[in-house]
């Protein structure tokens, strides 16, 4: 008696199982990659409130213009720190894949910071406060930003791939943090 040998596919069973593993695979490939991008606009939003600190204790216990600009290049986001005009501190926050957007006291939502439109933040030397847009400009000799007198920088916000980090101000006492 000679036995068939039936090798011309796969059966349903096989084929359903099949897909359900690489379901499964890219599943946990897509998670991944949404963690890592989150745990870079974290970093990047760890980093920023971190240099506004320096900025703020850098006011307070300096003589002198200090301040922060913060923009968005080709490179990704960056921010300046200056003490008299002079560049003291040049770092890289965040990558490309990171958006960076700041909302003012009166709910306005800027999108367009660039390094010919930085976000520039300083705070009064005497109490801590941040500093209007206005005279935080002026401290940097910044044109083309927003310049508005009374109106200060609430919110910054960190976006990637979905998650948001805000680094809440509050101008009134120049104290700040991230919170997600």
């Amino acid at each position: 008696m000679e036995q068939r040998n039936n090798t011309r596919g796969f059966s349903y069973i096989e084929l359903m199982f099949t897909i359900a593993i690489v379901a499964a695979l890219l599943t946990f490939v897509g998670s991944s990659i949404n963690r890592i991008y989150a745990l870079d606009a974290k970093k990047c939003a760890n980093e920023l409130d971190s240099m506004i600190s320096s900025c703020k204790i850098g006011a307070m216990s300096r003589a002198g213009d200090v301040y922060l600009k913060i923009y968005v290049s080709d490179a990704g986001i960056n921010a300046e720190y200056y003490e008299n005009d002079l560049l003291v501190s040049s770092e890289k926050m965040g990558k490309k894949t990171i958006q960076l957007t700041y909302v003012d006291s009166n709910g306005v939502e800027y999108t367009g910071v660039s390094a010919q439109h930085p976000l520039v933040i300083s705070f009064a030397r005497e109490t801590g406060q941040q500093l209007d847009f206005a005279d935080s400009a002026v401290l940097a000799d910044v044109t083309g930003a927003t310049m508005a007198s009374d109106v200060f920088c609430q919110t910054i916000l960190v976006i990637s791939a979905g998650n948001t980090y805000r680094i809440e101000m509050i101008p009134s006492t120049g104290r700040h943090s991230v919170t997600v």
